[in-house]
């Protein structure tokens, strides 16, 4: 398990622009008001296990500039939608 004191030297480290998306995304797993998130809930049949992995995968990807920006996802999918039409 990772420590604090080592996620807050990879957040030092993580580029600025992806530093929104880390932040929702631990925004999303916060409690909101008195209910905590039931991540096996949300998940379905996944185990807890597989979802830290994929977020093992995609952090690492992030942080060694591999990840694709949601806004050219977004543009992608967009032109694979009108070519459909």
């Amino acid at each position: 398990m990772i420590s604090r004191d080592s996620l807050k030297q990879k957040l030092d480290i993580c580029p600025d622009e992806y530093l929104q998306q880390v932040a929702d995304f631990l925004e999303s797993l916060m409690f909101r008001g008195e209910n905590p998130i039931d991540l096996d809930r949300l998940a379905d049949d996944t185990p807890k296990s597989e979802m830290l992995n994929d977020f093992r995968q995609a952090w690492h990807e992030a942080m060694t500039g591999q990840g694709i920006p949601v806004r050219q996802l977004w543009a992608e999918l967009e032109a694979q939608d009108s070519l459909d039409d």
